[in-house]
């Protein structure tokens, strides 16, 4: 058997997923609990790849958002930055590129809301490390409280954020 570094299509995850899953019943059904434990294995494996994949290009289509966005602004700024006219944003009227500055700024959808989920998994990070804590063995009743109680104010922040809320 050859062994390549090629990755695998979502055709053959899917007839992985769907091997494993047949081979888990026939082990289970011989008894063969190490058999029906590495078949298990093999389908979470699948499972997890499927969804790693389906976050990867949502992510990859997010930055190329983000990077279609900031080409466009740094072209704007660039062209413009040498022009004297009125700026309606900042009611200036002068030769700078802060009028062009101003403009960009505002249009920046796909930054906006890359950087308010970057700063709502912060938050869900504060969450799950108070919850973990929480958990804790030997942690008091009102230790538990309070990191429960920040917890769910972490919680309610990365909802907000990620809702385009200003805090």
């Amino acid at each position: 058997m050859q062994i390549t570094n090629d990755l695998m299509t979502e055709e053959q995850v899917t007839d992985l997923l769907n091997l494993a899953a047949e081979l888990q019943a026939k082990a289970e059904a011989s008894n063969d609990r190490d058999t029906a434990v590495m078949a298990y294995a093999v389908q979470k494996v699948c499972l997890e790849l499927t969804e790693s994949r389906f976050k990867s290009k949502a992510s990859e289509q997010q930055l190329a958002a983000v990077v279609a966005e900031n080409a466009g602004l740094k072209q704007s700024i660039t062209t413009h930055s040498q022009s004297t006219h009125f700026c309606e944003v900042c009611g200036k009227d002068d030769p700078c590129s802060t009028d062009d500055v101003c403009y960009a700024q505002k249009e920046t959808p796909a930054t906006d809301a890359f950087l308010a989920e970057v700063r709502a998994q912060g938050a869900d990070e504060v969450a799950a490390t108070c919850r973990r804590l929480a958990d804790k063995d030997g942690c008091s009743v009102n230790m538990r409280c309070s990191y429960n109680l920040t917890a769910e104010r972490a919680e309610a922040i990365a909802a907000q954020l990620r809702q385009g809320a200003a805090l």
